[in-house]
């Protein structure tokens, strides 16, 4: 089962909502280093004894010495209509913003939200980086335009070694 199946499940089974986790050093394309959790929202989990990840608190870009874990939420969510209660009711945050952490926080007092941690790394498209290489996988991935892309990035690729 794939890393979006496993989060599916949790909300069709029990009707809760779910975001991907991922551990900050555990992804393939980015070298992490402690600071790097003040990046992200880090979310506090408990294992439950049925093997569900309880997701029991969430802080937006803490400090490394006040994150709850390393364990960062990747920005693939699944949510019930319950989101939208606790977005309306969520003052803004850290710097004056607007967190949807924070309503995942709020979302978490009333009700069980159920993390699935990923295994498959990630993109952190925040980056110009990443996002390019992102968009470049997911492309070749697709079935409709995968072989042609890989082509022209052959192509490109050829064009590029000749000419150095």
């Amino acid at each position: 089962m794939g890393d979006a199946e496993r989060c599916e499940n949790p909300l069709d089974r029990w009707g809760y909502p779910c975001p991907g986790l991922e551990d900050v050093f555990a992804s393939i394309h980015v070298a992490a280093s402690t600071s790097d959790v003040r990046l992200y929202g880090c979310a506090e989990i408990v294992q439950e004894a049925d093997g569900t990840t309880r997701v029991v608190s969430v802080v937006e870009k803490p400090d490394p010495s006040d994150a709850p874990s390393t364990l960062a939420i990747t920005g693939r969510y699944l949510f019930t209509a319950q989101i939208f209660d606790a977005i309306e009711t969520t003052p803004s945050g850290k710097n004056g913003e607007f967190q949807l952490t924070d309503a995942i926080e709020q979302l978490s007092r009333t009700q069980p939200v159920l993390g699935v941690v990923f295994q498959h790394g990630r993109y952190d498209i925040g980056d110009k980086l990443e996002y390019l290489r992102a968009v470049v996988e997911m492309a070749l991935l697709r079935e409709d335009i995968g072989p042609a892309f890989a082509a022209d990035l052959r192509a490109i690729m050829a064009r590029e070694f000749e000419a150095s």
